[in-house]
This record gives structure tokens, sequence and C-alpha cells, in this order.
């Protein structure tokens, strides 16, 4: 294949990427395999569930969908993670709640003495006193 050819058919696919995908220095990730925490405080208890969930990552945006154990959907997240920094909002579904915005870090770690990896996100309600706290993890290996 000649270099015209080529750059003309490069011209084309891009062309049939939205902007967004066009920028993404990989493809969407999802996995099935997050676990997951979150917890609320109230003046006279905790709340606190967990479970498996799903994290979509394209580009700088992601979303997610925290399942309870039973696979009820909790908790849907959207939001942006930009060099480590995320904020992201939180809808706690079935509860009436207001839409909560978080902000944290995500984390990428090689585990030492494996071909594995943990990926971390930790967000948190800022200036809330017991503010939403949500903690969302997984190991890769060789990925």
């Amino acid at each position: 294949m000649n270099m015209r050819r080529f750059v003309l058919l490069l011209a084309a696919t891009l062309s049939l990427m939205s902007p967004g995908d066009a920028l993404c220095s990989a493809p969407a990730t999802q996995s099935t395999a997050w676990g997951w925490f979150a917890a609320l405080s109230t003046p006279s208890s905790w709340w606190i569930v967990r479970g498996m969930g799903t994290l979509i990552l394209r580009g700088e945006k992601f979303s997610a969908e925290l399942r309870s154990e039973d696979g009820s959907l909790l908790i849907s997240l959207s939001g942006t993670i930009e060099q480590g920094a995320v904020h992201a909002v939180a809808i706690r579904h079935e509860t009436g709640d207001n839409p909560r915005k978080l902000a944290g870090t995500r984390k990428v770690v090689k585990l030492s003495n494996i071909r594995s990896t943990r990926d971390t996100v930790l967000l948190f309600e800022p200036g809330q006193p017991g503010g939403l706290t949500i903690g969302i993890t997984r190991d890769t290996s060789g990925e």
C-alpha cells in the first residue's frame, strides 16, 4: 500500500469517529470486574454498601454503574479523570437523594512481584460533613 492510499484510508476511518474517539489515547474500556464500596454517615449511623460494578473509560470521561450484591443498581457515576484528579456526579437510585458532586483521585499501581496492576478510584464529597465516599477498584493481569 502506498503512502497516499494509507493517508486516505486513515482520513476516512477518522471521519467515521466522533471527536471524543479521535482524542482517546485508547479505545473505551469496560469491565464488570470492578469491586466497590460506598459509605455515607448520618448523625446517628452509617450507610455502607458494596458490590460489583461496570466502569467505562473513554479518554478523560467515565461513567459507572455500581450494583449491589443482588444486582440492583444503587449508584450511577459520571465525570472526568484528568492527570489522576477525578470529578464526578453520583446519583443514588431509589433514595430520593439529590445528585452529589464528588472529587477524588485515580491511581494505577503496579503490584510487586506479579504481572498485575491495581486500578483504584477514591471519591469523596468535599465540604460536606458526613458526605458520601466511594471507592472503586480492580486488579488486572497483564492488560
